[in-house]
C-alpha cells in the first residue's frame, strides 16, 4: 500500500486517556436530526412514560433506523425546535429487548440473515456503520464487499480506540467474529499503526488462524487511519456504478455490535471525547443522547464565549448554538476561543506562537510544538495563488486547488473527470490553504450532491 501526501496537525488540548461518567442531569434534550438522520416520524406522545430502549422517533429515509430513548422519563415534544425532551429523567440499567415482535416483514421473509440485521438495527447498533463512498447508512439487507474498522485515529481531539480496547478486548473480538457473521467469507479489515507489537500479535492470533481478518498497517500520520483511504487501496475496492459498497465501522460500532448480537442489549450509551484550547479538563466521558451541552461545559471548566465543533477540528461541523442536547452521531466535541479581534502587530511577529505547512515560522525550531488555535482565520480570504500546498498534501493524490476552480465555474463533470469522487474529505487541503480558501467544504459539499444527483438517476433508470 503506497501512502501520500497527509500531515499531522499538532494543536494543544488533546483529551487525557481516562473515560469518567458525566453527572446526572434532570433533563435530557435528545435533537431529531443530526449530520445523517432526520428523525421525522415521532412515536410518541407528550406526557409519556419511555424505559430505555423505547423508540421514540424513526428515520423514514434511512431504513427506519431508530431513535432510543436513552433512561426512563417522561416526554415533553418540541417540534419546532426539533427536540425530544426527556424529563423528571431515571438512570436505569438496559434490559434486553425482544426484536421479534415489531419486526417488519422485509426483515421476516429473510429469515435469520434478516432477522440478525434487524437486531442491529433495533437496537441501535446499525448506525455506526457507514459506507466508505459516501458516508451514507448501509442498507441493512445489503452485502458489502468488506469491512473496514479502525484502530488507529489521528484526527486531533478525536475518540482514541485503544482507549476503549483496555478494559473491553474480549468483547471486542468477539465482536469482530459477530461482525464477520454477518458478511459470510469476505474477510475483515483492522487498520493498526505501523508498529511492531507482541500485545496485538497475541490478541488476534486466533483471529489469524481461523482467516477472519486481515492487518493492514499505516503509519501513524493522518489520514492514513480513515476507513475511506484504505477502501481505495483495497483489492476489494471496485468503485464502478452499481458495484458493492465497502463498509467501514468503528472500535466503539464492534462493540455495539456485540453487545446486540450477544446480550441484546441496545446502544445507549457512547463514549465522547472531550478536548480543545479552550478546554481546561479534556478527556473522555461517557454520556447518552440529549445530554445538555452546557452542563459539558460546565462539568469541564469552559467559561467565555466559546465554538464547539462535533466530531473533529479538520472535518467536523460546528455546533449549532440553538442545540441543547447531544445528537444521537457525536463522538467528540471540541472547544475553540472565539476570535474576533487581530493581534496587534501580527505581521511583525516571527511566529514561535504559530504553525504553517511551509514551516514558515520560527515555531519550526521547537521541538515538539503544538499551537494553541482559535477561530480567528489570522488573515481575510484570498484568490488561489497556485502555491500547491494542497497537492502535495492531499492522500489521494488530486488536484483541490482545480478542483476548486472547476466547482466555482459550474464545471462538475470536468471536476468529475479530475477526481473528484476520489477525495476522502479529510479537511487537510483546508488547513494548509495560504490564501485561506475553504476547498474542503466545497469540495465535499459538491461531492454529496453529485452523488445524490446520481443515484436519483440510477433509480430512474
Amino acid at each position: 500500500m503506497k501512502f501520500k501526501g497527509g500531515f499531522n496537525v499538532r494543536l494543544r488540548g488533546e483529551p487525557s486517556h481516562s473515560i469518567k461518567p458525566l453527572p446526572q442531569c434532570n433533563t435530557l434534550e435528545l435533537p431529531l436530526t443530526s449530520t445523517r438522520f432526520n428523525f421525522s416520524i415521532v412515536l410518541v406522545k407528550p406526557g409519556e412514560l419511555v424505559f430505555p430502549g423505547d423508540r421514540i422517533a424513526i428515520d423514514s429515509d434511512n431504513f427506519s433506523l431508530p431513535l432510543l430513548a436513552p433512561c426512563k422519563g417522561t416526554v415533553n415534544l418540541d417540534l419546532k425546535g426539533k427536540i425530544i425532551a426527556l424529563e423528571s429523567i431515571q438512570q436505569m440499567d438496559s434490559t434486553a429487548i425482544d426484536i421479534k415482535k415489531d419486526m417488519p416483514e422485509r426483515y421476516q421473509s429473510q429469515g435469520v440473515f434478516g432477522e440478525t440485521r434487524y437486531t442491529l438495527v433495533r437496537l441501535g447498533a446499525w448506525q455506526l456503520l457507514f459506507d466508505t463512498k459516501n458516508g451514507s447508512v448501509p442498507d441493512p439487507l445489503d452485502k458489502p464487499q468488506t469491512i473496514i474498522v479502525s484502530l488507529l485515529s489521528l484526527e486531533p481531539f478525536s475518540l482514541h480506540p485503544d482507549v476503549l480496547l483496555k478494559e473491553r478486548l474480549s468483547e471486542f473480538i468477539h465482536g469482530l467474529k459477530c461482525l464477520y457473521s454477518l458478511i459470510g467469507d469476505k474477510k475483515i479489515y483492522l487498520i493498526l499503526p505501523n508498529i511492531k507489537s507482541k500485545s496485538i500479535d497475541q490478541c488476534y492470533n486466533d483471529l489469524y488462524r481461523n482467516n477472519l481478518i486481515r492487518l493492514v498497517k499505516v503509519p501513524a500520520k493522518y489520514p492514513y487511519s480513515e476507513p475511506e483511504y484504505v477502501a481505495q487501496a483495497l483489492p476489494e475496492f471496485d468503485n464502478s456504478p452499481g458495484s458493492a459498497p465497502i463498509w467501514a465501522t468503528s472500535v466503539e460500532g464492534v462493540l455495539a455490535i456485540d453487545q446486540a448480537l450477544t446480550i441484546s442489549h441496545p446502544y445507549l450509551h457512547r463514549h465522547i471525547a472531550l478536548g480543545g484550547p479552550a478546554c481546561k479538563s479534556s478527556g473522555y466521558v461517557t454520556a447518552v443522547c440529549g445530554y445538555p451541552i452546557k452542563k459539558i461545559k460546565e462539568n469541564i471548566g469552559i467559561q467565555g464565549k466559546v465554538r464547539v465543533v462535533q466530531d473533529g477540528i479538520l472535518r467536523g461541523k460546528k455546533v449549532d448554538e440553538n442545540q441543547v442536547g447531544l445528537d444521537t452521531e457525536c463522538q467528540s466535541l471540541t472547544f475553540i476561543e472565539e476570535k474576533s479581534n487581530r493581534d496587534f502587530l501580527g505581521f511583525a511577529r516571527l511566529g514561535f506562537t504559530k504553525q504553517s505547512f511551509s514551516n514558515s515560522f520560527l515555531s519550526k525550531i521547537v521541538p515538539n510544538f503544538k499551537e494553541k488555535a482559535t477561530t480567528g482565520l489570522q488573515g481575510e480570504h484570498r484568490p488561489c495563488v497556485t502555491c500547491g500546498f494542497c497537492e502535495s498534501i492531499c492522500p489521494a493524490a488530486l488536484l483541490p486547488h482545480l478542483l476548486y476552480r472547476y466547482i466555482q465555474k459550474q464545471r462538475a463533470e470536468e471536476a468529475q473527470q479530475l477526481g473528484l469522487f476520489k477525495c476522502i474529505s479529510c479537511g487537510l487541503c483546508s488547513y494548509v490553504c495560504p490564501s485561506k480558501l475553504d476547498l474542503f467544504k466545497t469540495i465535499d459539499q459538491t461531492k454529496k450532491e453529485l452523488s445524490t444527483v446520481n443515484k436519483k438517476e440510477e433509480a430512474g433508470s
